[in-house]
């Protein structure tokens, strides 16, 4: 498998690749995107759904202003109208705090925050009970797995039966983290064939693992999609879009916010890949995988007119 730099077999990094490097030496194109970008103004006429979202203080380090409010003020600065969360406190010590944590989010911002509720593998006895309570709730969308956090118990274990099965009867995605994870390639592509009702996230693109594989088992699956919330990589939008037989498979995500919001819709605006598939890849994917309407999420959030608009 490939390094954690993501190259591939024979050593060459993704950016260098024929495919995107013919991407990005086309002649430069700005945008009106990228002109509110460098003057610190909200996106405007651009649906941004984050798919891949957290919410909450987490334990092991210091994370600045993570609650609610603070997170609609960073959002409504870049014009996001969006997030799909997870509480850190689920993710790490906490699960039932956590996940009220986020129902109170959802409900104290209505569309502008969606719910993951996540389930917790030593919790199994309630995972049921727990997983339907929520999923019953407004708002609330989808389930979250963080293996690694919950000592890298395994996602094809007994003990997430409870979730699979809840999952497949309610068709809801499941968002699971892959980075540094213990479960490997053939794990996740056992899970696709055995659950074809349930979208599969595959957090952060398995970055630790393959690129190419990312690409091969969202290719060869029609319910793996990719989580793109690893703009760190340099080509890396360009690389899926070339790569993908599916755009609509590539997920927009900031890991906000432990990632930056800013940075990482920057990373996609200022890709070389045309427009519309920038359109797709921010919101309209995801808000078409939950079934979401584009005009319900402009509604909700409100944008603030730019200058000169009323």
């Amino acid at each position: 498998m490939s390094s954690v730099r993501n190259l591939e077999y024979g050593g060459q990094p993704v950016w260098q690749r024929a495919a995107q490097s013919k991407l990005r030496n086309l002649p430069w194109q700005g945008s009106a995107w990228q002109q509110q970008l460098r003057a610190g103004e909200p996106l405007r006429d651009l649906i941004i759904l984050d798919g891949h979202a957290h919410i909450g203080e987490y334990a092991n380090f210091y994370m600045n202003e993570p609650g609610a409010g603070s997170m609609v003020a960073v959002m409504d600065r870049i014009g996001m109208q969006a997030a799909i969360v997870s509480a850190n406190a689920s993710i790490s010590s906490n699960n039932d705090y956590g996940n009220q944590m986020v129902l109170q989010a959802v409900r104290a911002y209505p569309g502008r925050f969606l719910g993951y509720v996540v389930a917790n593998p030593w919790e199994t006895e309630e995972m049921e009970a727990t997983l339907n309570h929520y999923l019953d709730q407004p708002g609330m969308v989808a389930i979250k797995l963080h293996p690694e956090l919950h000592d890298d118990y395994p996602m094809r274990g007994p003990r997430y039966a409870p979730m699979w099965a809840v999952a497949a009867e309610r068709r809801v995605p499941v968002l699971f983290h892959t980075y540094f994870g213990g479960d490997t390639l053939e794990d996740i592509a056992d899970l696709a064939g055995k659950y074809p009702s349930v979208p599969l996230l595959v957090g952060h693109s398995l970055q630790d693992k393959s690129l190419d594989a990312m690409v091969e088992l969202a290719n060869s699956f029609p319910n793996v999609y990719v989580d793109l919330s690893v703009p760190e990589i340099f080509g890396i939008t360009e690389f899926f879009y070339t790569a993908l037989d599916d755009i609509g498979k590539l997920i927009f995500g900031t890991d906000f916010p432990w990632g930056n919001c800013h940075f990482r819709v920057g990373a996609v605006i200022y890709s070389r890949i045309p427009e519309q598939a920038k359109r797709k890849v921010l919101g309209e994917n995801m808000a078409s995988l939950l079934g979401i309407s584009l005009e319900s999420l402009v509604a909700a959030a409100k944008v603030r007119p730019g200058p000169g608009e009323k």
